[in-house]
């Protein structure tokens, strides 16, 4: 009996009806494997560091600030666990706020200035709520309002300046550089406070440069008042294409 095998379809094979047997990936070639590094378009780019070296600059401040407070509050200045906890509740309506007030300037001065605005006040809040007094904590509760009046224009920047295709894959680089420079702001803290027994000149050290970063916003176009189509367009041949 003759076995009868089924001969493979040959690749890039047409039916006489019009069918391409192909897949997908194999229609599309080396388009359909959108490598990490190359997922920014040489255009993008100059932007993308812009804002990665802005994104590296806030971790050096909300890093230290943020995660060494209750250390700080309840070990060197003896506030109670009670004084630190109603801190963190007056946090959540503080940053409301915030965000109210940074959607507000944003859609009223720019993206650019309120940002940058919000980033060097956010930088000099971390260096006083670590000078050295109680009342000082307060000035945790102004950081909470800086920083989300801050996201608001930033995030929206962000946003604005990419088009669809490649904003993921921007987001996860900007991920990276937060990360970083969180990391990098609590061993640079961490290093100045041991040395210097100060948790105050430690949170000057990594806050006021990285507040002077804020002058990079200018480099950035201003995508107040436009529509993702003018601040952002598709390239044609990275288009997205509806389902």
């Amino acid at each position: 009996m003759a076995m009868v095998g089924r001969s493979p379809t040959p690749r890039g094979w047409r039916s006489p009806y019009g069918c391409d047997h192909r897949s997908s990936r194999q229609r599309n070639g080396a388009a359909a494997v959108v490598p990490v590094l190359g997922a920014v378009p040489p255009l993008h780019r100059p932007h993308l560091v812009v804002l990665a070296a802005i994104a590296f600059a806030t971790g050096l401040i909300t890093g230290p600030v943020a995660t060494l407070l209750f250390v700080y509050a309840e070990n060197v200045l003896d506030v109670s666990s009670a004084v630190t906890a109603g801190l963190v509740v007056a946090a959540g309506l503080t940053e409301l706020a915030g965000l109210m007030l940074g959607r507000l300037l944003a859609d009223r001065l720019g993206r650019r200035p309120t940002a940058a605005l919000a980033m060097v006040l956010m930088a000099g809040a971390g260096v006083l709520t670590y000078s050295g007094s109680v009342p000082a904590l307060v000035g945790y509760l102004c950081g909470v309002l800086f920083g989300a009046a801050y996201g608001t224009p930033a995030i929206a920047l962000t946003a604005e300046l990419f088009p669809t295709s490649i904003r993921s894959a921007v987001a996860g680089w900007l991920v990276v550089a937060g990360v970083l420079g969180s990391t990098a702001g609590l061993w640079l803290a961490g290093t100045v406070a041991d040395a210097l027994d100060s948790f105050g000149e430690a949170m000057a050290v990594a806050c006021l440069p990285a507040g002077l970063v804020a002058v990079l916003f200018a480099r950035l176009p201003e995508t107040r008042g436009l529509e993702l189509e003018r601040s952002a367009p598709e390239e044609p041949h990275r288009r997205v294409e509806p389902a």
